[in-house]
């Protein structure tokens, strides 16, 4: 039994630690905002940030809470904080973040079809980053094409992961790269769609984009596994067809297919697309006609 269990007025358990900040830009007390998956906390804080850049990255953490009364206020006081870098974040993503109730889990069980624990690993590194953790699940996919609404551009990006995951047409490897490649595909827009965007993102492109700002995790890849680091960088670049007529990975082309299928199931179920695909009739129509005299 831990102590939470005897203690109602003390809380520990792991978070995710997205915020720690100085709400008067002073010295301590602190304010952290602290995720789970079943919702976020906000607690007070007296012990400085943790290692690394919280401007940068989201920080995963055991942390002790106990209720404490803050100028006539119920509050919660972080008394001890021990920090898990990269351990168990996508566990932690507050189910809230989705725009529909299951769109955060249907991402967390399409990551566990990878198999190469490499490859994981760069999913966790991306998603603890600040500018990916939140705002990848309200960006559109695109401005005003395919899944231009809040939280687009997760729905897309998991769709194709969940046709790629349930394909037959690849496995080993290369389903491990089809997945981490589709949840990452369009991850430079994160930039791009800022409010402010550097001219110079938007002139390059999100797929290059990607691959400017995920520099660091995709080195920490190669330091892992090089061929791995160089087929994702092919994958995010589009440069995955042929060299010299020899085919580079095939799996470029289901992540193009994947894309289409995914756009063009948006375009369909939304209005902005007049005309709506020929369907053949039902055979029950069929066998009517040709019963009549």
């Amino acid at each position: 039994m831990s102590n939470a269990d005897t203690h109602p007025d003390l809380v520990e358990r792991t978070f995710i630690i997205a915020r720690h900040f100085s709400p008067d830009e002073g010295p301590a007390p602190f304010r952290l905002r602290l995720c789970m998956a079943d919702g976020e906390q906000g607690a007070m804080c007296w012990m400085p940030p943790p290692p690394g850049n919280l401007e940068e990255h989201v920080a995963v953490a055991d942390v002790a809470l106990v209720r404490c009364v803050v100028e006539g206020r119920d509050d919660w006081l972080a008394a001890s904080i021990t920090h898990f870098p990269e351990s168990g974040i996508l566990e932690l993503i507050p189910n809230a973040f989705g725009a529909d109730a299951n769109i955060v889990e249907r991402f967390r069980d399409v990551v566990n079809r990878i198999q190469c624990r490499s490859l994981v690993r760069l999913i966790e590194r991306v998603w603890s980053r600040q500018r990916v953790f939140r705002p990848f699940w309200t960006c559109p996919a695109s401005r005003s094409h395919h899944h231009a609404w809040r939280g687009g551009l997760a729905a897309h990006s998991i769709e194709m992961a969940e046709g790629i995951a349930n394909s037959v047409t690849v496995s080993g490897s290369d389903r491990d790269f089809g997945i981490a490649s589709a949840l990452v595909h369009d991850i430079g827009k994160l930039w791009c769609y800022d409010e402010n965007p550097d001219r110079f993102d938007v002139l390059l492109g999100h797929e290059l984009v990607a691959i400017m700002h995920l520099k660091e995790d995709l080195d920490q890849l190669k330091d892992e596994w090089p061929d791995g680091a160089t087929a994702m960088r092919a994958l995010l670049a589009g440069r995955w067809a042929l060299k010299d007529h020899r085919p580079l990975l095939a799996v470029g082309r289901l992540l193009q297919a994947e894309d289409q299928v995914s756009v063009e199931r948006d375009l369909r179920a939304s209005a902005r697309q007049s005309q709506r695909p020929w369907r053949p009739a039902s055979t029950s129509n069929v066998y009517r006609l040709r019963s009549s005299p």
